[in-house]
């Protein structure tokens, strides 16, 4: 009963599957009358998109691949064919570089603190992780679509430091928490999810790159590569109330060796457990909830217990083998 039909694409997913499916549905509709079909940017061979005009060879169509006319029942021609398209002739180095060389260093981390200090005074005084995306992690990225971090280190920069925080904190003093902690602060290299994940991604781009489960996101590759895992809390929310911290916390204690190290203040009287805390908090992606849950069980470790040790754990001290010790290392 279809009468009329618009497809405008322009995206590099488009394919030879996406001209298939259209040119069987287009192919089966009895009425139609209508089609206008304009596809730039596209993945499509020559033979996907010849293989489309055939099946609206007998309706009114009006059919252009990156803006040249095709006519109906042939296949585009290319003025050009020695000049690939800009889909043919870049990759996003987001999807070349493994996620460990997502990494920003202390000095490009306090260089981001020291322009969200002169953009946000009289305005935002202190904003959080949130407000610091919007209103410069974005706009910054969005012409090359990659990550902060890959904008400041086109070739990658390996993080020893996987940090795991959330973004209601202050952001100025989340930087500040973390630059006392370390004397080694300008030249240590993190790995954290603002600035190492692409911010400007569609949802869609974004789940395909951070992958079917947390055991092989990004998360996970960079946290098994990093040498230290550091939890900055912070006082205006606990962060384990964020199901992904509380997944990362399970990850780095499951699977690596490393250290947990825990600096920042908890919000005055946080509650260690309760029906939002543990393997009971919550994301920011209601689907992903039973996927992280599922990955906390296969973990094997009492998770809820983790956490508890976490939030009652003095700032700048340590999590070892289950039990809070004084920090030993040379961070302080």
């Amino acid at each position: 009963k279809l009468r009329v039909f618009k497809l405008w694409v322009n995206d590099t997913a488009c394919g030879d599957a996406t001209c298939q499916a259209v040119g069987s549905l287009l192919g089966k509709a009895k009425v139609l009358k209508t089609v206008d079909i304009d596809i730039d940017e596209s993945r499509c061979s020559q033979e996907g998109l010849a293989a489309l005009s055939r099946s609206v060879a007998n309706k009114a169509v009006n059919f252009k691949v990156n803006d040249r006319k095709v006519e109906v029942g042939g296949a585009p021609t290319d003025p050009n064919p020695a000049q690939p398209n800009r889909a043919q002739r870049e990759v996003n180095p987001m999807k070349l570089l493994p996620a460990n060389l997502w990494g920003i260093s202390g000095k490009q981390l306090m260089e981001l603190a020291n322009e969200v200090l002169e953009k946000c005074t009289g305005v935002n005084e202190n904003p959080n992780v949130y407000q610091v995306v919007e209103l410069i992690i974005k706009p910054a990225c969005a012409s090359r679509n990659v990550s902060y971090a890959i904008l400041k280190n086109p070739k990658g920069k390996k993080c020893d430091t996987f940090v795991s925080h959330a973004w209601f904190e202050s952001f100025l003093g989340f930087v500040e928490d973390i630059r006392k902690f370390y004397k080694d602060f300008d030249t240590r290299v993190f790995w954290i999810c603002f600035a190492a994940n692409p911010q400007t991604w569609l949802k869609e781009e974004l789940t395909l790159l951070l992958g079917p489960s947390a055991l092989q996101s990004p998360f996970y590759i960079a946290l098994q590569q990093c040498q230290t895992f550091l939890v900055v809390r912070n006082t205006a929310r606990n962060l384990y109330t964020r199901l992904w911290c509380v997944t990362e916390l399970a990850l780095v204690k499951a699977y690596t060796t490393n250290t947990v190290h825990v600096i920042g203040k908890m919000p005055p009287f946080a509650k260690e457990s309760g029906s939002d805390i543990g393997l009971n908090a919550t994301c920011s992606a209601p689907e992903d909830v039973a996927l992280l849950q599922q990955t906390i069980r296969v973990a094997g470790v009492d998770v809820n217990e983790l956490v508890a040790q976490a939030i009652r754990a003095r700032s700048g001290s340590s999590l070892a083998s289950g039990n809070t010790t004084a920090c030993k290392c040379a961070c302080q």
